[in-house]
């Protein structure tokens, strides 16, 4: 399973609603809303949120579990994932955060789990110091980023992101 963002392992018959997916998020991080505004089940493309009132946006990607992935996950895939769900963020640690927090709350929520850095489906515990690690790392390189006038989308868009660690 190669990828440029979180990807999400679940069973589809658990897909939140937008607004659901939202009261997830805000669990994690009320400062991240996203635009409710879509069909889970048919979405395929961008999807737009602001992050403490910056705009952001990520690509929502929904597809079946293949059994190749299935089988890399090992024992803990659970037999009811039948999904996979990649939230892809390019333009930078903002967007990459966004990603980060909506994945952890999607797969907590649904029962499912986000995929690790070697490619293993983790627990709720690892999910959630995840999503933290990396909102963190996110916040500390725009912060940098900032003190140095540089511009983070220039700099990190096509580095930053390779599998679901930070």
């Amino acid at each position: 399973m190669v990828s440029t963002g979180p990807i999400v392992v679940f069973s589809r018959a658990r897909t939140p609603s937008p607004l659901q997916w939202q009261e997830w998020i805000s669990v994690i991080e009320p400062g991240l809303l996203l635009d409710v505004g879509f069909e889970p089940q048919r979405l395929h493309g961008v999807l737009f949120c602001a992050l403490l009132d910056q705009g952001c946006r990520f690509a929502y990607c929904l597809d079946a579990l293949d059994e190749r992935s299935r089988e890399e996950l090992g024992g803990r895939c659970a037999p009811a994932w039948d999904s996979m769900l990649v939230l892809i963020a390019r333009g930078g640690p903002v967007d990459y955060e966004a990603a980060v927090l909506a994945a952890a709350a999607f797969a907590i929520g649904s029962g499912g789990s986000v995929v690790g850095e070697h490619g293993e489906a983790m627990d709720k515990s690892s999910m959630r110091q995840w999503a933290r690690r990396a909102s963190i790392s996110a916040r500390l390189t725009r912060v940098a980023a900032g003190s140095r006038h540089q511009s983070i989308r220039e700099s990190h868009c096509d580095n930053t992101i390779v599998h679901a660690h930070s």
